[in-house]
């Protein structure tokens, strides 16, 4: 069961050729009627969407959901169904929402980027998706009800310097942030220097290796002492992208 408000989250979408991709949420209160849904909110940008009753959901109710992904061209893939409950008691007390976006120092937005909120000595970590935006909830335990509550924020992502701040939230409230990280240390794998370890930087490793000289290889991203481009930098590409 989940209260009144809810957070529907995604696995991002990619689209083969790059275009970019906005999503469609359908809603329905059966599990096999989706030609007239009840819901349907269209050109979301990120794969999150936190629902509420201002959206038409209820109390005590049982509703199926799946998401199209969509480019500008009009092709799609389409999610499997999901379900979520509503249950709000009367004696529930609300949620802080928090989230926003991170980027780095040149607006672009930083993928899997995570922003920790300390309450009381416990950590709550939230991840951004391929736009750099993140959403979650504190609930009622984590922050004090009828007060506004100052907590620790760190912002981190792979090869940027990390970055701590405080916020003031407050239940039945919702803060968005924006932060910006700046990079540091080059990033294991990432042999184009783009800030991402990805299908390019194994081209680039497999040229080096059968003796081409491709411009653009930046050296301290290799994972030997020596800094030599090889197999070594191929087989941690592959392991990155199949998320091993």
């Amino acid at each position: 069961m989940v209260s009144t408000t809810v957070l529907l989250d995604w696995e991002d979408s990619v689209d083969p050729d790059g275009y970019p991709l906005t999503y469609s949420l359908y809603i329905s209160k059966y599990m096999n009627s989706f030609d007239d849904p009840f819901l349907m909110i269209p050109n979301i940008r990120n794969s999150i969407r936190r629902m509420t009753e201002e959206d038409g959901i209820q109390d005590q109710e049982t509703y199926y959901w799946k998401v199209h992904a969509k480019n500008e061209y009009g092709d799609h893939r389409e999610s499997g169904v999901r379900m979520f409950k509503t249950d709000n008691p009367s004696s529930s007390v609300g949620a802080c929402w928090v989230g926003g976006y991170i980027r780095n120092s040149e607006n672009e937005p930083l993928v899997n980027a995570r922003v920790s909120f300390n309450v009381w000595e416990t950590s709550f970590t939230f991840t951004t998706d391929l736009s750099g935006y993140f959403l979650g909830q504190l609930l009622p335990g984590q922050v004090n009800p009828n007060e506004e509550e100052t907590v620790a924020v760190e912002i981190s992502a792979e090869g940027y310097a990390s970055e701590n701040e405080t916020v003031t939230v407050t239940l039945d409230d919702i803060r968005m942030d924006e932060f910006t990280l700046d990079e540091t240390v080059p990033i294991s794998g990432d042999i184009n220097g783009n800030r991402s370890v990805d299908i390019a930087d194994a081209i680039l490793a497999f040229q080096v290796i059968i003796g081409q000289t491709p411009l653009g290889i930046d050296k301290e991203t290799a994972l030997n002492e020596d800094k030599k481009i090889g197999l070594t930098e191929i087989v941690y590409i592959f392991r990155k992208l199949a998320g091993l």
